[in-house]
């Protein structure tokens, strides 16, 4: 039967499209502008407007785009930016000595691989099963018109780029062309933006700078080839925002595509969750550490947004050093607040909400074969 929704985002795709320093998406949100170093086994995230350092398995799934800037200066900037909003001093990556799991094989490597991406289908399938047909089939309207109103908002944007750079080009490419032709004239050096008279000489094409006029306020700037790499930049970093975007729609039209089929064929569950901790509450708070054996586990998140808007997030911590292990501040397109992870070890969670007193209720558990 395919994959319809996956069919209607790439029709409205078609109809619509660079990065700074180092990327990385973690769980789902990507951040951009941050300094990423890397071991082996694990990329540690530098965000240089907090001052905090976050460390992450290479293994896990929700790890992934990672781009590496090649301007080193832009990223020693970044370093320092971290360096100076991190308190107390600087003591490198964090972890170095800590004991690791090893991956005995590219085999093991594989089923840890398949058994996290089972985890995480099984575990939206409960989400998406309980909703029930109607509820279902609003989130896939919701679904299919936030897709369309984040096109259009996309389509707008390069639209209006398309125009700048049309209208700037000719004349800046023009006197581009005519810099470099004076220049292999050795004619007098003709700087970037200068008006220049071109006339010929002779065989040779010969260009003049002409003296700069101040002009009014109110007069209009002359376009330069500055102006137009500018918008050449602009553009295609916005092309690449929605190339971005087309491939988070088409997977997440998969997911959905896959849960709809799963549940029509009538898939047989094959982990079970085994329960580590639990906690309720309509407030901010920190909860005792628990410990994640071996294997694959989760955290799920329940809580009732009919209240309006507020600020809600959980983060885990390592309850070895403190440091935060990763955050979850908002639902998914299916409006889930789920992880899965594969890294065993001893957290605790710290719950902030506003006064709003939304009730939540959380769940770490462990998944294990039935």
């Amino acid at each position: 039967m395919g994959h319809p929704f996956k069919g209607m985002i790439a029709v409205l795709l078609l109809g619509a499209a660079s990065a700074i320093a180092d990327e990385i998406r973690i769980a789902g949100q990507r951040h951009r502008d941050v300094y990423v170093g890397q071991t082996k086994e694990f990329y540690y995230v530098h965000f240089p407007e907090t001052g905090v350092l976050e460390r992450h398995s290479r293994k896990r799934l929700d790890v992934t785009d990672v781009v590496i800037d090649e301007d080193d200066a832009d990223r020693e900037a970044l370093l320092a930016r971290y360096q100076a909003a991190k308190a107390g001093p600087a003591t490198g990556h964090p972890g170095e000595n800590e004991p690791r799991r090893a991956v005995a094989d590219t085999s093991t490597y594989t089923l840890q691989q398949e058994l996290l991406e089972r985890a995480e289908f099984e575990s939206r399938l409960v989400h998406w099963q309980a909703l029930g047909a109607s509820r279902r089939q609003e989130q896939l309207n919701n679904f299919l018109a936030w897709v369309k109103q984040r096109l259009g908002s996309r389509g707008a944007e390069m639209e209006l780029k398309l125009g700048q750079l049309q209208t700037i080009a000719p004349e800046a490419f023009a006197r581009a062309s005519a810099k470099v032709r004076a220049q292999t004239q050795q004619a007098p050096r003709v700087k970037a933006g200068q008006q220049v008279e071109v006339s010929r000489n002779g065989g040779n094409l010969q260009a003049t700078p002409l003296p700069r006029q101040v002009k009014s306020p109110s007069a209009s700037a002359t376009p330069t080839y500055g102006d137009a790499l500018h918008h050449a930049r602009e553009g295609l970093a916005l092309r690449d925002k929605a190339l971005d975007e087309f491939h988070r729609f088409l997977s997440y039209a998969t997911t959905l595509d896959d849960l709809e089929l799963a549940l029509r064929n009538g898939y047989q569950y094959t982990l079970r969750p085994v329960a580590i901790g639990q906690w309720q509450g309509g407030g901010s708070q920190k909860t005792a550490p628990v410990v994640v054996p071996e294997g694959v586990w989760r955290l799920t998140c329940s809580r009732s947004d009919d209240m309006g808007p507020s600020k809600f997030s959980i983060t885990i911590h390592d309850a070895q050093n403190g440091r935060p292990f990763t955050r979850i501040d908002g639902a998914d397109f299916m409006q889930m607040r789920m992880r899965v992870y594969d890294d065993p070890g001893r957290y605790y969670l710290k719950i902030e909400q506003d006064e709003s007193g939304i009730p939540y209720q959380i769940a770490i558990e462990q998944l294990v074969e039935r």
